[in-house]
């Protein structure tokens, strides 16, 4: 699934108190400084950072993005399995990783699908969406008539879902 280049990116600078987006809400990173690996939580509708005192930006970054990996194959396992036997479909891996102008692809001989990570910022119909589109290509590989009338028969709004997507930016850090 693909989508046009939006303007170049403007970095976030991992500070207390930036907003991030997450399943399409905007949530306030908190910093906590103490001992040990760094890692994130979300408490409260914050993201709260656990890192060591002197961290710098390229490290914060790195714990987020990790965090937002972590949440987002969690959410498509799930998705995975609520769709996998309404599709009749097999997924035999699904991965994800930072894409500039894709939302999704398939492999379709090793029933393997890709899906952005910046889909975490996204609200979860968004996610869905992209997911059963992925999916649907193991059952039809083009986007032709077959490929719409399924989608037509799984996800009803699927248009206007793709729409909404082309409006947003893939890349993951640009708020």
């Amino acid at each position: 699934l693909k989508t046009t280049l939006q303007p170049s990116p403007v970095r976030l600078s991992y500070e207390e108190g930036d907003r991030l987006q997450f399943k399409g809400e905007e949530i306030e990173l908190v910093l906590r400084q103490g001992r040990g690996a760094g890692r994130a939580a979300l408490e409260d509708g914050r993201l709260v950072l656990k890192i060591r005192p002197g961290s710098d930006r390229a490290y914060r970054e790195k714990i987020v993005t990790q965090w937002y990996r972590e949440q987002l194959k969690t959410s498509v396992g799930k998705l995975v399995c609520q769709w996998e036997p309404e599709l009749g479909v097999r997924v035999n891996e699904y991965r994800v990783r930072k894409m500039k102008t894709r939302w999704g692809s398939c492999n379709v001989r090793a029933g393997r699908i890709w899906l952005n990570l910046s889909l975490i910022r996204l609200r979860p119909a968004l996610l869905e969406y992209v997911a059963v589109h992925e999916m649907v290509h193991l059952l039809e590989k083009s986007h032709n008539h077959r490929f719409k009338t399924f989608m037509d028969q799984w996800i009803p709004e699927w248009r206007d879902l793709k729409q909404e997507l082309d409006c947003a930016r893939p890349d993951p850090f640009i708020l």
